[in-house]
């Protein structure tokens, strides 16, 4: 499972970084204001720093399991399970804050468009529960033990939270943003503005695609979880990029 997960990982990871270079020409060489968007531009560079490490926490992890723990007793097996090792705790972490990093773009999305604090505050109650979830999932994985296979229920506990949270603030989001997107175009069309709202419409689908694909590898990945299936761990780690790319894919595609 860790040599495939890794593996598409590192396809994923390569077509995310294209997108970030795809992202930064635009921001800085096609915005349509004279100022730079420069929330977009941290935005996209942490996002590339934060798959970057998770991609190499991946790849040490796999080489530590595979070439230095392979004669060790229970082999690669063993040392893979222990989800308390340092390399996973790791990876999990940058997943966690970049899971989180997404909720808050989606946040800060909603506040632009609806240019009303209102529409931000209830998501930016949900966003704290994303985290104080990711929090406590963390902290479970740190203490879990192979020899306690009880505090494995408890990790499980939290982390299928996590995914529920970050579902539902995602979800919830991306429907404050879609709606909007449409009565704006709706409003425009009764004036028979054709421009604007061929304009509209084609952000709108944008903007559904993205809350789509971030939905459907978290919504695959807490099935998993709750079924306490080992896949979980695979797109945990396919997760990483895909969070980035769908990031991505709303600059470039209404950029270009």
């Amino acid at each position: 499972a860790g040599v495939i997960s890794t593996t598409v990982e590192g396809m994923l990871y390569g077509f995310s970084i294209f997108m970030f270079g795809m992202t930064m020409w635009i921001l800085w060489s096609r915005r349509s204001t004279p100022n730079v968007n420069w929330t977009m531009v941290v935005a996209s560079v942490i996002f590339a720093v934060l798959s970057t490490m998770h991609m190499i926490a991946d790849v040490v992890r796999l080489e530590q399991g595979l070439i230095e723990h392979r004669d060790t007793p229970g082999g690669p097996d063993a040392w893979f399970a222990d989800i308390s090792h340092f390399t996973f705790v790791f990876k999990i972490l940058i997943y966690l804050v970049t899971a989180v990093l997404g909720d808050a773009i989606v946040i800060y999305r909603c506040y632009m468009v609806w240019q009303s604090w209102w529409f931000a505050l209830f998501p930016g109650l949900m966003i704290t529960g994303v985290a104080a979830t990711g929090i406590g999932g963390l902290y479970r994985i740190i203490e879990s033990s192979p020899q306690d296979p009880s505090s494995y229920d408890s990790v499980q506990t939290w982390i299928t939270a996590f995914y529920a949270t970050t579902l539902s603030t995602n979800f919830f989001c991306t429907c404050l943003l879609a709606y909007r997107i449409w009565s704006i175009s709706s409003n425009v069309k009764k004036y028979n503005a054709a421009p604007a709202v061929r304009g509209g419409v084609p952000v709108l689908m944008i903007v559904i695609d993205s809350g789509l694909m971030y939905a459907a590898v978290h919504l695959i990945t807490l099935v998993c979880w709750v079924l306490q299936n080992s896949m979980s761990y695979i797109f945990v780690d396919l997760a990483m990029p895909i969070i980035c790319i769908s990031f991505y894919m709303v600059i470039v595609r209404i950029g270009m």
